[in-house]
């Protein structure tokens, strides 16, 4: 056996037997290097349909990317996570001095709901004089109800641009 190295954006958005989704995802600290706001949405949907249903996700990421952003903070994270974002159930959330952890469960079936229009572009909610970062997350409808082919998605979004960069 050989070990093979895949860039995760490029792995399919979900695999067709239910049977090879996982139970458990651990996504630490890897959100917060994901160059782009539309790679960071893309990387989300592909955590939820990598899911077998009720299957949980454990994601950290840097305190200050929420904290310190001009365009998400965790309340607006915890909702892009939720029904009309991505479609987690978010069952809990903590917080240390530097780090954010959400635990969210992939729903045993999920309801069939258009993401709310405010997730497709970055909106500034900060002031700048309280923002040091440009953390955000932009998702796509096709996305999250996995109805599209990763590496196509990456080459869509290369010719789109956001309000607000990286």
């Amino acid at each position: 056996a050989s070990i093979e190295e895949i860039n995760f954006l490029d792995l399919p958005l979900s695999h067709e037997d239910p049977r090879m989704r996982y139970d458990v995802i651990v996504c630490s600290m890897v959100i917060n290097c994901v160059t782009t706001p539309q790679d960071r949405g893309l990387m989300l949907a592909g955590l939820f349909h990598h899911l077998r249903p009720g299957g949980i996700c454990f994601l950290t990421l840097p305190k200050s990317c929420l904290t310190r952003s001009e365009c998400i903070d965790k309340q607006s994270f915890c909702a892009l996570l939720a029904e009309t974002g991505v479609g987690f159930v978010v069952t809990s959330t903590r917080e240390t001095e530097k780090v954010s952890f959400f635990i969210c469960e992939r729903p045993q079936v999920r309801p069939e709901a258009r993401i709310d229009p405010k997730w497709t572009t970055l909106q500034i909610c900060r002031k700048a004089s309280k923002a040091t970062n440009k953390f955000g997350v932009v998702l796509r409808q096709s996305e999250v109800d996995g109805n599209i082919d990763r590496r196509e998605a990456r080459k869509s979004r290369s010719s789109h641009s956001s309000r607000c960069p990286p």
